[in-house]
């Protein structure tokens, strides 16, 4: 992270930080959404809605494949949710997980 705001400045350091969840002794305070400046989360949240949004597709392509329901909330975005929507997708995947294989 040190390096990273060497050489491409503090705000990408800490979307990288953000990105990567990472909170062992950070450099900076960013690694969740809760501790990331606002500026920083909307910068990753935006930086990621794209392959989210191919991830997404992805997902829903290979569930309809092997014939899994996918509820709506279960393909909600990681990235930014709340730790309540995270928990819950677990669940669901624990769930469903006897009947597919899950591909991460």
């Amino acid at each position: 992270m040190r390096l990273a705001g060497e050489l491409r400045g503090d705000d990408a350091a800490q979307t990288i930080q953000r990105h990567m969840a990472y909170a062992s002794e950070p450099p900076f305070d960013s690694g969740t959404p809760e501790t990331a400046p606002p500026a920083i989360l909307e910068k990753a949240l935006r930086s990621a809605r794209a392959i989210t949004a191919q991830r997404e597709q992805t997902a829903r392509r290979i569930a309809a494949k092997l014939g899994v329901a996918v509820p709506a909330e279960a393909m909600e975005s990681p990235v930014g949710g709340s730790r309540v929507r995270r928990e819950r997708r677990m669940d669901w995947r624990t769930r469903h997980a006897s009947g597919a294989r899950l591909i991460n």
